[in-house]
């Protein structure tokens, strides 16, 4: 599949992020020059189209798009801190806050925030074998904020 990467329409320059993550994802850069998505991608043979929005890649395939969210770590950390069940990912790996944690299928990265959650003094590693996505969940987690501190530090962690 091949997949480019452009700007927003009212951005006409790339920053140091955005050149940072070009070069480590080898996505080939184009113009946006006020183009539409569809007209870009069209003139570039291309099936998907990065775009670098507030920080962060989103890709867009038509009428889809991905881009990094918290999913479920977000509702699993909520019921955990308010103690709302149990957590059975939690239960099977038994982690403490001084462990080490190795998330080999990545994906959205629900279950490697959660542990980082818990292991606060340990370390939290995430593996993707999906190169782009690996892209987008690594730029996405380190440009995502919300108005929760707990969450943002798992996250970032």
């Amino acid at each position: 599949m091949r997949i480019i990467a452009t700007g927003t329409r009212s951005s006409q320059e790339i920053d140091q992020k955005f050149r940072d993550f070009l070069a480590e994802t080898h996505i080939p850069y184009c113009p946006r020059e006020n183009k539409s998505l569809e007209l870009i991608a069209r003139e570039n043979e291309a099936q998907a189209v990065l775009v670098w929005e507030s920080g962060r890649p989103v890709l867009n395939m038509g009428a889809q798009k991905l881009f990094y969210h918290p999913s479920m770590a977000k509702n699993r950390l909520s019921a955990l801190r308010h103690q709302r069940g149990t957590e059975p990912f939690l239960e099977a790996c038994g982690l403490n806050k001084t462990d080490e944690f190795l998330d080999c299928t990545l994906g959205m990265g629900a279950d490697a925030v959660v542990a980082s959650y818990i292991c606060s003094e340990g370390r939290v590693v995430g593996l993707e074998s999906v190169r782009l996505i690996a892209g987008l969940i690594k730029w996405g987690m380190q440009a995502y904020e919300s108005s929760m501190p707990w969450l943002d530090m798992a996250i970032h962690r």
